[in-house]
């Protein structure tokens, strides 16, 4: 409650012309950053914690975990793009004929592709292959 006027405060510092620092916004960001910034603390204080080198291995290899979820993301998704959809959007629709949230399989489906990911990235370090530009 104590964070609802700062966006409107912002707005006067650093004038906009659309009111793009809505309050949703605002907060949806500041936990993510929050999130973000305890998970790198309990990374520090607890080293041996389970799976902190899959996380340090993607922070390494960010750029090219980025490029590899672009790409494939292309090629799960083009079959669907014409026609409104995706392979991702008929496992969900799937899902849900079984009575299981949409909200619950979005997040179940987002957790499993960003593994998928974070194992490539780890893959990656485990190998020693990097990206030179």
């Amino acid at each position: 409650m104590l964070i609802r006027p700062l966006p409107t405060a912002l707005q006067f510092v650093v004038p906009m012309s659309k009111p793009l620092w809505t309050p949703p916004f605002v907060l949806q960001t500041t936990g993510i950053t929050l999130l973000s910034w305890l998970l790198a603390s309990l990374i520090d204080v607890f080293p041996s914690l389970p799976g902190t080198k899959i996380i340090e291995a993607m922070g390494r290899r960010s750029l090219e975990v980025y490029l590899a979820a672009e790409i494939l993301q292309e090629f799960a998704m083009y079959p669907g793009k014409r026609r409104g959809g995706g392979a991702w959007e008929r496992v969900v629709i799937a899902l849900t004929n079984l009575g299981i949230p949409r909200a619950w399989i979005c997040l179940f489906v987002s957790v499993c592709w960003a593994s998928v990911f974070a194992g490539f990235g780890w893959f990656l370090d485990y190998m020693g292959w990097r990206m030179r530009l």
